[in-house]
Parts: structure tokens; sequence; C-alpha cells
């Protein structure tokens, strides 16, 4: 009856059916999704639509869905610009709705539809039980990020409008970006490792241009300079928005690295440039410390090992976990240690003596520190009128 009444115009068809699916709201959106593609599957097994134009038609209903008829409410108020739209919808649709095993199952209904027995059965049986596994892994995904709301909810506890950047704050920042990224306040527009201002920052020094634009002479360069780019490099040669990002953005399969990695590239760009936008277009402070502001959130926000105490907050080694400014440096020192989960010894501080004498550090009270904490005490913290 419904096609009688839509004769010729499947489309229509096809755009009701998907709204009173997404409709439904006891349904998750992995659950909405499943049903979509169990459509789309039955009508390229039945033949109602060729399966090209199917795919098509998959593509734009679940662009419209995911990125303008989302229920992630902050993701429709940050991320304005098409191009993260794109990026954000195709990461989404290959790593956790794992659209290409769907594609995979409607290019071998294709082929059975244009072969013969015994060879089609085959296909048919194959694409079954592809389509059955994919649909499996929409609905447990088993590497699943946070949606934007959840996490710009690390950012609202502390929103940028409350921000103030002391220049005491600012010393240690700079004292953490002495461990994580030597470059971090030289980059203004990126925030990846994995970006062409990046590459153009560090393009200065002639063995990381070769490095990285140099083939014939890359793997010599690297046996040759291997402990230049160690120093160079940030740790991990992850920036400090992609250990942030992956932080507080990634709700299961941490451990699966290739999807880890591609998320902290994409999402530190799309999150972060969106997030700045957002916020500088609604400050009314004509200063620019979102950088810095980055950095207060990191702080707050990532893991650190100190001596074998285990901090899910690296603030929360602080008397005061709040204000940063009130940390001593030797302090901060011990818990940056902490973050390649390295304890304050006379070898390790050795390796950081270019940080001790850049800050002025007691070696003696990096110590004294690390003994509390060991202790199970927390950093003391200082009034800033004292601290040198």
């Amino acid at each position: 009856m419904l096609g009688e009444l839509f004769a010729g115009n499947i489309i229509v068809v096809l755009i009701v059916t998907v709204i009173i699916i997404t409709s439904y709201s006891h349904f998750e959106e992995n659950q909405q999704i499943f049903l979509i593609y169990l459509m789309f599957y039955g009508l390229a097994y039945f033949k109602i639509i060729r399966v090209a134009i199917c795919a098509i038609y998959l593509l734009i209903i679940t662009f419209v869905y995911l990125e303008y008829l989302s229920v992630d409410k902050k993701k429709l108020e940050l991320i304005t610009s098409f191009w993260y739209k794109a990026i954000d919808y195709m990461f989404l649709m290959v790593f956790q709705l794992h659209v290409i095993g769907l594609f995979v199952s409607m290019i071998l209904l294709f082929l059975s539809h244009i072969t013969s027995k015994p060879l089609n059965i085959i296909l048919v049986v194959t694409s079954f039980l592809i389509m059955a596994f994919t649909e499996h892994l929409v609905v447990t995904q088993p590497f699943k990020i946070k949606n934007i709301t959840d996490i710009e909810k690390t950012f609202s506890r502390d929103p940028y409008y409350r921000f103030k950047c002391s220049a005491e704050a600012y010393k240690r920042y700079s004292l953490l970006c002495c461990f994580e990224d030597k470059r971090y306040f030289l980059r203004s527009k990126s925030y990846s490792t994995y970006s062409l201002e990046y590459l153009n920052v560090y393009g200065k020094n002639r063995f990381i241009k070769k490095l990285f634009f140099g083939f014939l002479n890359r793997i010599k360069l690297l046996i040759q300079k291997q402990i230049t780019i160690k120093k160079i490099l940030p740790r991990g040669y992850a920036s400090p928005e992609m250990q942030l990002i992956r932080t507080i953005g990634i709700k299961r399969g941490y451990n699966n690295k290739f999807h880890r990695k591609v998320f902290e590239i994409l999402y530190s760009k799309i999150f972060f440039a969106s997030l700045e936008k957002y916020n500088l277009s609604n400050s009314t402070s004509e200063d620019n410390c979102f950088r810095e502001y980055i950095l207060d959130i990191y702080l707050k926000n990532v893991l650190t090992i100190i001596h074998g105490r285990r901090f899910s907050r690296l603030c929360d080694a602080f008397e005061n976990p709040k204000d940063v400014s009130t940390w001593p440096l030797e302090g901060l020192f011990v818990a940056c240690l902490g973050l390649n989960f390295k304890r304050a010894t006379p070898k390790n501080i050795s390796l950081r003596s270019n940080i001790v004498v850049c800050f002025d550090l007691d070696i003696d009270k990096i110590y004294e520190y690390s003994r509390m904490i060991e202790g199970g005490k927390s950093i003391p913290c200082i009034n800033n009128k004292n601290n040198g």
C-alpha cells in the first residue's frame, strides 16, 4: 500500500522511514543506525534500489542525521564548519559505525545479482554473514568516543570566561611544555603533531626538514640523529592537545592504538579549533589566552603516577588543585616526571638539567616533595608573593 502511495518516488519513502526510526526516543543512536543499515541492505537485497544509488542515499541520510539532526546539542553548537562536520561524519561512520562492512556486503549482493549458481549463492551467504557481523559491531561498538556534549563538560566545569592567566601561572605552563612539547607556544593554529604548521615550525631545523620531506636519506638520518629527534618531538609524538582529547574523549577501546591515534589527530583539530572560535566570539576579554587555557585544563585532567601513587588528575597531587599559580615549581617538576611514570631519581633529574637550570629549581625541594608524595601527603602550595 505504501509502495502504491509513493509509486516512483522511493526517496520520499526512505525519508519517512528514517524519520520514524530516528524519532523513536527509546533507541540509542547506534540502535537507530542498526535499523537504517538493515533497511538499506534490504532495499539492495530485494533489488528495490540499485546498489550504487542505495549507497548514495545511505550516505546522504546518515550525514544529515548525524551532523544536523543529532541529539548531541554541543556538537550542533560548537562544530559549525561544514569541513569539520564532514571529517566527524567520516570518522564516526568508518571507526564507530563500521559502514565499510555494510558496503562490502552490498557489493557482494550486487555481484550475486549478475552471476549464476552456485557462485551467486556463495556470494549471498557471504554477504549476509558480513552484514550480520557489521550489525553486531554497530551495536556493541568495541571502539567508542564520547559525544561532544560529554567532552565539553570537562571545559564547562572551568569555563574560559573565568580563566585568568597570571605571570606565575604562565611560568608553570612553560615548565609543563618543557616536558611535553617545547614548541607548543610557537604554534598558533595547529593542535596536533600531524599538521603543516607543526612541520613548518620544525622545518627550521635542517634535520627535521629532511626527516619529513626527504625519502632517500630518511633511514640514514634516523640512525644518525635519533637522539636529536627524541629531544625535539613531544612525548609519545603526541601534542598536549592530542593527549588531552584522548584522555577525556575516548569512552571505550582505548587500547586500540590505530583508532585512538586517528581520533587524536582529527579531533584535536576539530574540537579545539571549534571551542576556541566559540569561546573567543563569546568572550568580552581582548586577550587571547586560549592556549594557556588548554594547558590549565590539561593539568587538571591528565593522569600522572608519582613514586607509585596514581593520580587520575595531576592537580590532585597538590593541596590547592584549582589554582595552578600556587603550585611550587619543584612540585610540578615531580608531577611532570610522573606523566611518563618516572621517579625523581638523580638520573632522571640530570636528564632534565636544562629545565632545572632554566627555572632555577631547588633540587633538595624536588626530593622533599617526592618523599611527601611517597608518604601519602599532598604537595603544599605557596603564596604567589613569596614565590620565586
